[in-house]
């Protein structure tokens, strides 16, 4: 199980993390083999990215009052 993470830090490491995931996914694709379920997956992995990121949104706001 994985630890809450509330900052800022904790948030764009997090992301970054992700972001290279992605990076090496695509790197690592041949393109005359990748075909509809790579492209399903990445763009599960950015949904996934997107609503992680309207979860940091509130913490944040809070950091920035």
């Amino acid at each position: 199980m994985s630890t809450p993470i509330h900052t800022k830090e904790q948030h764009l490491d997090y992301l970054q993390n992700r972001f290279e995931l992605m990076q090496q996914m695509i790197a690592g694709m041949p393109s005359e083999e990748a075909g509809l379920e790579d492209l399903e997956r990445l763009e599960q992995m950015l949904d996934n990215i997107m609503i992680k990121i309207q979860q940091f949104k509130p913490d944040w706001k809070e950091q920035e009052e």
